[in-house]
């Protein structure tokens, strides 16, 4: 689906696509440190990072790919799902409905309710607990407490 967008968007004159917020040149000058220069991106007609040109010293040059899928191709495995398998030596393992359930050794756990709202995370054997209020005045979930340990703070 998504190289099929791709296909379509190559058939629009780019004057007509929107433009990436980060679009142009952004320079930094007058750094106390003497680290002056300018970063600039190009963008593909999707919105994908495809170039970084640069002459400020600690940010270098690079090019980016993508496969017509629009997944980045340097370095990142899909599974047969097209889930993030890993990504930067960093592995994720999902569940059958394709929800992020672990991410380099941090597990998380949703609710069970069909909402997916993440209710906890488990570093290092220390579980980190929330509760979310998915009936506020925003209409929007939220946590309203966390539990980490024996700590507990109160977001209200």
């Amino acid at each position: 689906m998504i190289g099929l967008v791709n296909q379509l968007l190559a058939l629009i004159p780019s004057s007509v696509l929107p433009v990436p917020a980060l679009a142009g040149p952004k320079r930094i000058a007058g750094d106390p440190n003497g680290i002056n220069g300018a970063v600039n991106y190009i963008y593909d007609p999707v919105g994908n990072r495809k170039q970084i040109t640069s002459t400020l010293a600690p940010v270098p040059a690079g090019l980016w790919n993508y496969d017509a899928n629009d997944r980045f191709t340097a370095g990142d495995t899909y599974d047969s799902n097209g889930n993030t398998a890993s990504s930067g030596g960093i592995a994720n393992v999902y569940d059958f409905e394709n929800h992020l359930v672990q991410k380099a050794g941090v597990t998380i756990v949703y609710d069970g309710d069909g909402n997916r709202n993440r209710v906890s995370k488990t570093v290092a054997g220390v579980t980190t607990t929330y509760l979310v209020d998915t009936l506020n005045s925003t209409g929007i979930p939220s946590v309203t407490r966390t539990t980490h340990c024996c700590i507990r703070k109160e977001l209200l």
